[in-house]
């Protein structure tokens, strides 16, 4: 494949750069991002159709961040590293971190540059190429990220390292057979797996962000009016259409009929408007075919005995936040991922419950806890079966950098950000190298002089 054929003969170049030269680039993009985020979070308004202020803060702020921290921290994170040698004390034992050499990114419409940005910095950072197959729903966001690398590229005379490739499916199936060095894909459960299958064939490596079905679990303990407004926003920002949103929130029975009054009261004043404006909370659905998507998990819950509190209706793209009540546990939305503006409230008995229900689905990405016992949050958390876990916060985990992002089951392996993202695109090399230079090694040829002594000493040194 041609882009990745150039995205090859880039790379030794690229790789070669000292770390502070890497770190060079990582900061000229930084500053380009920033220089153009209004023009960015446009863009990202006009390919999805979400308020530009959460383009700007989910999009613009997300990757800037991202490289400002890898940026300051990368040269650090890949320097060799010295580890212990055990027995063999008269050598020195070090670990190296190598680019692997092309990186594929294949990218979704819902964050069109931030999840472009998000695997394509890691690889970077790494001293990887890249080649960005952009979804073809939003295309020109991708494009644009390329743009960016390439513009910081140019001055180290690696411009050719960043590439973008256009098209649908097919062009995703062509970049995965090229072969590239290793896959980053986020999207959804079933591509995933294709794309995984077809990797298996060359050995290449993958790192996958797929499906979820997030839940926040909600004690009677919580602040309640900064819970319901949590997990309304958790909800219905970017229109639900987010792999991190809540999806269903199971809420302790004894302050459940509060919980749902409190939500219906936020939801209801949420602003909308197609196009949105400067003033509006709420835009349109991104991707046509997943609206009926969403129509049918609201008539299925319906028909099987849940309560619309409010929403329900809208034409066209414009899906209004729908708060629903008394979802059974064998409903579409508690079974698999619907990508919409609805939310399923559910009592529980206790916070516990609310946990093993969250854990009975095949998804594991994102969840929350609300609760003012900091114990009590922590010990829930190490129960959830979750990538990642916010206490009184929703959505904000891919605004801190040095944590690691991706989910366990049927929501992927392999994680981005952090020092596991960035060192996710290495290969990891253990040298051993004389520190004392013998004429001969105790465990060598022949063994009946050495024998005894050496399995003594070996003994004496493991029993210490």
């Amino acid at each position: 494949m041609e882009c990745v054929d150039r995205a090859r003969g880039a790379w030794p170049r690229y790789a070669l750069l000292p770390l502070c030269e890497r770190a060079h680039v990582l900061r000229r993009m930084r500053r380009e991002v920033l220089r153009r985020g209004d023009e960015i979070a446009q863009l990202v308004t006009q390919e999805t159709g979400k308020p530009e202020l959460e383009a700007f803060a989910h999009e613009v702020l997300v990757v800037a961040a991202l490289l400002r921290y890898y940026e300051r921290l990368m040269p650090r994170l890949l320097r060799p590293r010295r580890t212990d040698p055990g027995l063999l004390l008269h050598k020195r034992a070090y670990v190296t971190y190598e680019p692997l050499g092309v990186a594929a990114v294949i990218s979704p419409w819902n964050y069109p540059f931030s999840l472009v940005g998000i695997p394509a910095v890691c690889a970077l950072s790494a001293g990887n190429a890249i080649v960005v197959k952009p979804s073809e729903v939003t295309p020109r966001s991708g494009a644009l990220f390329v743009e960016i690398a390439r513009n910081a590229l140019r001055a180290a005379g690696c411009e050719e390292a960043a590439q973008v490739l256009q098209g649908g499916g097919e062009a995703g199936a062509a970049l995965v057979d090229a072969p590239p060095d290793i896959i980053a894909f986020v999207g959804s459960e079933r591509t995933g797996t294709r794309i995984a299958t077809a990797a298996a064939a060359h050995l290449t490596p993958c790192i996958l962000e797929l499906g979820a079905n997030d839940a926040a679990i909600v004690c009677a303990d919580a602040d309640l009016e900064r819970a319901a407004r949590g997990v309304v926003w958790g909800a219905f920002s970017n229109c639900g259409q987010a792999c991190v949103s809540i999806e269903r929130a199971f809420v302790e029975r004894t302050v459940y009929a509060r919980f749902c009054e409190l939500v219906v009261k936020e939801t209801r004043a949420l602003r909308r408007a197609i196009p949105p404006t400067r003033e509006s909370d709420i835009g349109r659905m991104t991707f046509p075919p997943q609206v009926p998507i969403a129509r049918r998990a609201l008539a299925d819950a319906v028909e099987r005995g849940a309560r619309v509190l409010c929403g329900g209706g809208g034409e066209g793209l414009a899906l209004e936040p729908t708060v629903l009540a008394d979802v059974p546990l064998d409903a579409v939305l508690h079974v698999s991922e619907t990508f919409g503006p609805l939310l399923p409230l559910c009592p529980v008995e206790s916070a516990e419950e609310g946990v093993a229900l969250a854990n009975r689905g095949p998804y594991g990405l994102n969840a929350t806890v609300w609760t003012r016992d900091r114990r009590r949050a922590r010990r829930l958390a190490r129960l959830l079966e979750s990538g990642s876990i916010t206490v009184d916060d929703a959505l904000v985990n891919l605004s801190v950098s040095s944590l690691p992002y991706g989910g366990v089951k049927h929501s992927g392996y392999g994680r981005l950000m952090g020092e596991e993202g960035l060192r996710a695109f290495t290969r990891t090399k253990s040298i051993l190298e004389p520190r004392l230079r013998l004429p001969r090694e105790p465990v060598w040829f022949p063994y009946a002089k050495r024998g005894p002594l050496v399995r003594g000493l070996l003994r004496r040194l493991l029993s210490r």
